[in-house]
């Protein structure tokens, strides 16, 4: 999961919002892995899938969010992946470790501002 550009694996459960995304980010140049659930991220990342970002909504069926990121936390090859978590709750009533946390709706310049400054970062 290697791209000039970089590469992100997006876990969003909403079709419509995982698809938009998806798109947006590849018209961008980013090489994106599409999981619907945080069990289906999890069976990437053992699969061997090490992206250059994380895109995680909170809101996931059978694996949240929040235990997703427990598993990445818990990697010593994953943790230091940056991470941008995308939910429907404001801001100050998420309690996680992120590098960002993007409510929805997201403006989009200021979401791929977050995504080019985070892949970039070394």
């Amino acid at each position: 999961m290697n791209s000039s550009t970089g590469s992100i694996l997006l876990v969003e459960d909403n079709p419509h919002v995982r698809d938009a995304l998806a798109e947006l980010l590849a018209g961008e140049g980013y090489e994106v892995e599409i999981a619907e659930d945080g069990q289906e991220a999890i069976d990437l990342l053992e699969d061997g899938v090490t992206p250059s970002l994380f895109l995680i909504d909170l809101a996931l069926p059978r694996v949240s969010g929040t235990e997703l990121l427990r598993y990445v936390h818990d990697d010593v090859t994953l943790r230091v992946v940056p991470m941008i978590i995308i939910t429907a709750l404001p801001k100050e009533d998420v309690h996680v470790v992120a590098d960002e946390i993007i409510s929805k709706p997201m403006k989009i310049p200021q979401f791929l501002g977050s995504v080019r400054r985070l892949i970039a970062e070394p």
